[in-house]
């Protein structure tokens, strides 16, 4: 369960740096 919980949350961090990365390239018009 822990390596599940521990994928998970890094998918989750993961997916919220991308998001973070593509409004930045959005908002520099890159």
């Amino acid at each position: 369960p822990k390596d599940i919980l521990s994928d998970d949350l890094d998918d989750v961090i993961l997916g919220r740096m991308i998001k973070e990365a593509e409004l930045m390239i959005k908002i520099r018009g890159i």
